[in-house]
Formats: C-alpha cells, structure tokens, sequence
C-alpha cells in the first residue's frame, strides 16, 4: 500500500493560482486531488524534471503544469507544490 502523498503549498503557489481564473484554477485542484489519490495516473504525466534534482511537475492540461518539490519535515517525506504556470515558463 502507497503511503498517502502530503503535499503544502507555497506562496508563489497559492499567488499563480489567484492570477489564472477560471478555469485553469478548477482544473489546477482537480490535478492536484487526482496526485494525492494516484500519482502515479497516467494523465497527470507526474515525472522529474531533467537537470534539477527534487523537483517534479504533474500536468494541469496540456498547456499548464505544477512545479513540486521533495521534501521532508518531522513527519516525513511530501511535496511543497511550488508554482503553476504554463508549460514554456514552467520548463524555462
């Protein structure tokens, strides 16, 4: 059984997800409650992110993504979700 995934979101975070509107910020949360059910679903294309080490991106649609970074804390391991943006400004 797959321990449940935690994730805390960082200010830049809940600032990018303010500034996109509707209804690239329904779907940014449904990604992320399918990444805490599943991460591993198909569709969210959940992967690392080549040349820096800890950091993740799960898929919002195909023009946006979710920056995640590993961490871990006295309660063990999760992932600081760390921005949305498109896929260009994510990647660049």
């Amino acid at each position: 059984m797959t321990p449940p995934i935690r994730t805390k979101p960082s200010a830049r975070f809940i600032k990018s997800r303010a500034k996109l509107g509707e209804p690239i910020a329904t779907r940014t949360d449904k990604a992320l409650r399918k990444f805490h059910e599943s991460p591993e679903r198909p569709g969210l294309n959940f992967e690392a992110v080549k040349n820096l080490a800890g950091f993740f991106t799960i898929r919002v649609n195909r023009s946006f993504r979710i920056m995640l970074e590993q961490r871990e804390d006295e309660d063990g391991p999760y992932f600081l979700i760390v921005d949305v943006a498109s896929h260009d400004d994510t990647y660049s």
